[in-house]
């Protein structure tokens, strides 16, 4: 991984931010921010989203199965309040 500060970035301009892998801004001598190519933002972007799947299916894997009736009872209690 690839540390640019402000100043590289003052002097070289967008030539300070490699293009193949993430790159540490550095502000104070430490890390204020990160960098990365779009197509590693692209991948970890859509890997969070197939995350939320994964897990959205898992929580429903575990509930229970509801009838036909059931379903008719529960939607009229919330709507009704009966």
């Amino acid at each position: 991984m690839k540390t640019v500060t402000v100043q590289e970035i003052k002097s070289r301009g967008s030539k300070a931010i490699s293009d193949t892998e993430a790159s540490f801004l550095i502000v104070n001598s430490k890390v204020k921010s990160v960098i990365l190519p779009e197509k590693q933002y692209n991948m970890l972007v859509s890997s969070v989203h197939e995350l939320e799947e994964i897990k959205d299916i898992l929580v429903r894997r575990r509930e229970k199965d509801l009838t036909f009736d059931e379903v008719k009872t529960k939607l009229a209690r919330k709507h009704y309040g009966i």
